[in-house]
């Protein structure tokens, strides 16, 4: 009996996937371990700051633009930062809270987007934001087609217009608030919760950019928390199955039982 609940146990976890092994709120003193920011890149973990306090716990990560780290796109500066490697299983949904602040004005392209990496490849994007000019798109989700989200990806709220104009605390040394050129009102998104349901089980990572296009004054900044996975109940077939492989094997049993 004690091999055939082995046994049921090791099938119920392979039906229903492997959980994965990156939970984070950003508790500790400085980046978790395993957390890489990129040659040149500037971020860390925050407390709660005037009119940005985190969603989880008593800390969030965040990075900014004034890094050296060019990144994608055609930045001028900016930074990255690389999760550790990580295992979701077909249907585990990751969520995530995201803020992209600035203190640019309209007209300026700064921007931020998060990742799902696979061997270093990008296969999901999970977030993307941008400074805007006035009554130009949404500041999210970015309008470049290069920085669209990937089909699946559900965004709450699913847009965000403009920033609050509202004045943060310092948040690695930089304040966030009005813009300072081109009249657009800086501060904040506010925080945004990010969702996808992963297609199929790997391996994977996360890569958190925000950058500077075409300039290297005004700074922009991407603060993140409260990332965790949903490990999918088992369905009804697999609960089906799991009810007919006891049976079989209680009818084998009886089976040798009455041979003997």
């Amino acid at each position: 009996m004690r091999h055939f609940l082995t046994v049921m146990a090791v099938v119920a976890v392979c039906a229903v996937g492997a959980r994965a092994d990156l939970v984070e709120s950003f508790e500790g003193v400085g980046l978790p371990p395993g957390w890489t920011l990129g040659g040149g890149s500037v971020g860390g973990v925050s407390g709660a700051v005037v009119n940005l306090s985190p969603t989880a716990g008593a800390q969030f990560g965040f990075i900014d633009s004034t890094g050296t780290t060019a990144g994608a796109l055609f930045a001028t500066e900016g930074s990255i930062l690389l999760s550790p490697v990580f295992t979701l299983g077909a249907g585990d949904t990751l969520t995530m809270d995201l803020n992209f602040l600035t203190n640019d004005g309209g007209g300026f392209n700064d921007y931020a987007i998060v990742e799902l990496l696979f061997f270093g490849l990008p296969v999901a994007t999970l977030f993307s934001a941008q400074t805007k000019s006035e009554g130009g798109p949404d500041v999210v989700p970015a309008a470049s087609p290069l920085l669209a989200l990937t089909a699946g990806v559900v965004l709450t709220p699913l847009t965000v217009g403009d920033f609050d104009g509202t004045a943060t605390g310092f948040l690695g040394g930089v304040v966030y608030g009005p813009g300072r050129f081109g009249g657009g009102p800086g501060g904040s998104t506010g925080w945004i919760r990010s969702s996808y349901v992963v297609p199929v089980g790997l391996s994977y990572q996360l890569r958190f950019l925000v950058s500077d296009v075409g300039d290297t004054g005004i700074e922009s900044g991407l603060a993140f928390d409260n990332i965790d996975t949903l490990v999918p109940e088992p369905g009804m077939s697999t609960l089906v199955g799991l009810g007919l492989l006891a049976l079989r094997w209680r009818l084998r049993r009886r089976t040798a039982t009455a041979g003997r």
